[in-house]
Order: C-alpha cells, then sequence, then structure tokens
C-alpha cells in the first residue's frame, strides 16, 4: 500500500514508541492509553511537522494526507459510501 508520508510515519511510530512511559504520570497517559491513543499521538506527530502549531484537523484538511492513490483504497471507499448514505455527502 502507497502511504503518504511514509517516512513522517515511520519516525513518528519509532518516535512514539521510543517514549519512556515511566517519566511520565498516570494522569500523563490517560488519553494516550485509550484505544486510540497511541495511534492519535502518531498522526498527531506527524501533523506537528506538516502545520507547525496549528490543529490536526487543518493538517489533515490541507496536506496530502487522502490522495489520488489512497482515495481508491478500499476502506477509504467504504468510509465514503458510509458518510453519503449518512448524510448525504
Amino acid at each position: 500500500m502507497n502511504r503518504p508520508y511514509p517516512d513522517l510515519l515511520n519516525l513518528s511510530q519509532a518516535y512514539i514508541e521510543s517514549i519512556d512511559r515511566n517519566q511520565l504520570t498516570k494522569n500523563d497517559l490517560e488519553d494516550f492509553k485509550k484505544p486510540a491513543g497511541e495511534k492519535k499521538a502518531i498522526i498527531s506527530s506527524i501533523s506537528s511537522i506538516l502545520r507547525t502549531g496549528k490543529a490536526r484537523q487543518v493538517s489533515l484538511q490541507d496536506n496530502r494526507w487522502l490522495d489520488e492513490q489512497t482515495l481508491e483504497l478500499e476502506s477509504i471507499k467504504l468510509i465514503k459510501n458510509f458518510l453519503e448514505q449518512i448524510i448525504g455527502l
């Protein structure tokens, strides 16, 4: 599968995995320990490079997260169809 920003993805994954969680409090890790917490941290890490200081949503809108190739992925097509049926996009 061809992903946008493969280097940023690999580096962000390595960065998140390298964090010494023993240095963080239970409160610090509250959101991180949620089911999607680590994935959100990876996405946030990438978006902080692409749109420094801006919300992740801005990066998703402004950058190549969903290019022509990723829009052809079956999982993305399913999401698009779901949204079309639910809210008429």
